[in-house]
Formats: C-alpha cells, structure tokens, sequence
C-alpha cells in the first residue's frame, strides 16, 4: 500500500512535467524567437500602410518583428498658393528621422505587428539611407 502511494506521486509528477514542458515547447511559440538576424546589419520593413521602417531586427516570432536602432522617411510637401497638386507631390522632400526624436520620446525600439508587414530585406551598406544613417550616427 505504501509503494502503491509512492508510485501514485511519482506519477503524478511526472505527468506534470511533461504537461508544463509540452505546454513551454508548444503553446508559447508565437513568442519564441523564430530567426535569427545579424543585429549588425541593417533591415528595411515595408508595412501594408506603405510606411517603411529602417533599423536592425532584434527579435521575430511568428507574431511580431522587434526594429531596434529605427530611423524611418518623413515627407513634407512644401505648399505654395499656385502649385497643383502634381506639382506639390513632385516638389515633396524626404527626410530620414531617427526614432525618438519625436515630441512624445518614444524608445527606439518598435514592435511590429507581423499581420502588416509585406516583406523586409537586408539593406546594402553603399544605399543612400545607409550613408544617411552612418552620417547622422558620426553627428551624436
């Protein structure tokens, strides 16, 4: 009767074990890391808003992309009384701006919902957002 008790705990928490190890290795994979990016390198997401976000991909689980080091495009369309709306889109200035400049201070780290990203692609070190960002990086 004494082994039979013995027998039953040592059971039950085995059964437990394996209960909390299927649960660990299965149920929480969506926040899991599932590849792993050179953080040295610097990523271009395109997200379905047409926004596109520049930085180094810290973590990506099957839910989310973590963009650490974020810079992003600012367009400002200078208006003037006489210009259509042709010549107002073809007279737009693009600026890079880095996260965390903003009014609000945000960190520089975004989450990323993965449901609005279209795609992502390693950027090339000689673009023209890399050298902006390699200037701005020797300017702080």
């Amino acid at each position: 009767m004494y082994l039979n008790k013995r027998k039953k705990i040592f059971l039950s928490i085995v059964f437990i074990i394996i209960l909390l190890s299927y649960k660990f290795l299965f149920l929480s994979s969506s926040h899991r890391s599932l590849y792993q990016h050179n953080q040295s390198i610097f990523y271009s997401v395109f997200l379905s808003n047409d926004q596109v976000y520049f930085g180094h991909i810290t973590e990506e689980t099957s839910s989310t992309i973590i963009l650490k080091d974020v810079y992003y495009l600012k367009t400002t369309n200078p208006t003037s009384p006489g210009n259509t709306l042709n010549e107002a889109t073809v007279s737009a200035k693009m600026s890079l701006v880095k996260l965390g400049k903003e009014m609000h201070g945000p960190k520089d780290q975004i989450v990323i919902n993965r449901e609005h990203v279209i795609y992502y692609e390693e950027m090339g070190v000689d673009s023209t957002i890399m050298k902006a960002i390699f200037d701005n990086e020797k300017r702080q």
